[in-house]
């Protein structure tokens, strides 16, 4: 377990991650890299400060032959978040409900979720930050909300189902406290 999660290895559920199986899991404390690690990550959560965007979001899959009309169609999302992520299958973006509702791209769907709510992580992370989300996608699953993380370059997103985000903020927000409390 870390941070409180149950640790195992997604190519192989039944496994446990190497290090997490090791005779520490017996003492009471992990060895001083894990601890290391985990202070770390509770400093940049003490610095974090959360902003939730005031618009509905959809998650979308695409075809990848529909990148040009989804790149137009970003560019008119001007001011509010979007993402875009080209894969080899499908081309995902995340976008305003109010401007997924007129689009043209709607005839090529392959796939459709929301409305979501999109949670910012305002902290300047480093990109070799280990174990940032941890903490707390382990706290929301635990509150039963589900996410749909998204990444940028110095900040993480959170996508939760817009009906939950006063509990998601409210499970962050208690977690932030916790590490603003926690001796350094």
């Amino acid at each position: 377990m870390v941070f409180g999660i149950p640790v195992t290895d997604r190519r192989d559920p039944g496994a446990a991650i190497p290090w997490a199986s090791h005779s520490w899991r017996r003492r009471s404390t992990p060895p001083a890299r894990i601890q290391a690690e985990m202070k770390s990550v509770r400093a940049f959560w003490s610095e974090t400060e959360l902003a939730v965007w005031p618009e509905a979001y959809v998650l979308v899959s695409l075809p990848p032959a529909c990148l040009r009309p989804a790149l137009a169609l970003l560019a008119e999302a001007d001011g509010c978040f979007a993402q875009l992520i080209l894969e080899r299958r499908e081309l995902c973006c995340v976008l305003p409900q109010k401007l997924w509702r007129h689009a043209a791209l709607q005839s090529k769907v392959l796939a459709e979720d929301g409305p979501y709510a999109v949670i910012t992580l305002e902290a300047e992370l480093d990109p070799d930050l280990v174990g940032f989300l941890a903490p707390a996608a382990g706290r929301l699953a635990a509150a039963g909300v589900p996410i749909v993380p998204q990444g940028g370059f110095r900040t993480d997103h959170i996508m939760v189902p817009e009906r939950q985000v006063d509990q998601a903020v409210q499970v962050l927000r208690e977690w932030i406290q916790v590490c603003r409390q926690a001796p350094s």
